[in-house]
């Protein structure tokens, strides 16, 4: 049997490329979840090993400033996922935009979902997906041809923490589809800021 992927991505921060066009960035709010609780890519666990690498892989080809890996935004970054799976089925939703929180941090989506196979989607993949928006960048005037919200916000050299999650769903008719989160703080994608 023949398996289908889809791939469903939505932008970092809202529609578009944001890195220019909302107010402040990840709305305020508290900083329950601070940065701090674990450096570098160590405290990394499970289906989230390597993530940090695949984002600073990508960062280091335009400034010198890596993202360390942060537990509590991880955590964050996981209840979110859960969230999504245990109400909206793996549809990607940012978290403020449902009202359960004011984010306080930057925020990526990423969602894949397989017909009659397994998924084996990877942090690499992930990152991939995101870091190909920059086909759609212009950095001499900050701006967007298509979505490139994902990629600001991955290479934004003001953001130094970084935290993911994951939630799987199987769905009707043989689909299986999953959802991941990465938050970041500081968050990016700053209204008139180019991303370094």
């Amino acid at each position: 049997m023949r398996a289908w992927i889809l791939l469903l991505v939505l932008s970092a921060m809202a529609a578009g490329c944001d890195a220019g066009t909302g107010g402040e960035p990840g709305g305020g709010g508290g900083d329950a979840w601070g940065p701090g609780d674990a450096g570098g890519s160590t405290g990394e666990e499970g289906a989230m090993a390597g993530m940090t690498a695949a984002h600073n892989a990508y960062r280091l080809q335009a400034h010198d400033v890596p993202l360390a890996w942060d537990g509590g935004l991880a955590a964050y970054a996981q209840e979110w996922a859960e969230y999504l799976r245990d109400e909206y089925g793996c549809e990607l939703q940012h978290r403020a935009w449902l009202g359960m929180d004011e984010e306080p941090y930057g925020e990526n989506l990423y969602g894949a979902t397989a017909w009659g196979m397994a998924l084996s989607t990877s942090p690499q993949d992930v990152v991939d997906a995101w870091w190909s928006e920059e086909a759609y960048y212009d950095y001499a005037t900050n701006s967007c041809t298509r979505v490139c919200g994902h990629y600001t916000q991955v290479m934004w050299k003001g953001s130094t923490h970084v935290g993911c999650g994951m939630a799987v769903c199987d769905g009707a008719n043989g689909t299986t589809s999953d959802v991941w989160v990465c938050n970041y703080s500081p968050p990016g994608n700053w209204v008139g800021q180019k991303p370094w």
